[in-house]
């Protein structure tokens, strides 16, 4: 449950990040994803070490982040 609202916040995060800053090419839209991505990995770590999320939690939800700066980096 803890994961699902966590990633509507990276989703929320990642719509407000794209349209606050005016972009010009697909190049600067993908660094816009990772800052994004790297930036909800920090927090998730931060939940991880302030005990809310459990460890495996945590550990499923940064393999889900690393997956999703994979596919922006393609």
């Amino acid at each position: 449950m803890m994961i699902k609202r966590f990633l509507a916040i990276l989703l929320l995060a990642t719509a407000a990040a794209c349209s606050t800053v005016p972009t010009e090419t697909f190049n600067d839209k993908a660094a816009i994803g990772v800052q994004t991505v790297t930036a909800v990995r920090k927090a998730a770590t931060s939940l991880l070490v302030a005990g809310k999320i459990t460890r495996e939690q945590g550990v499923t939800l940064q393999a889900q982040l690393d997956l999703v700066i994979s596919s922006i980096k393609l």
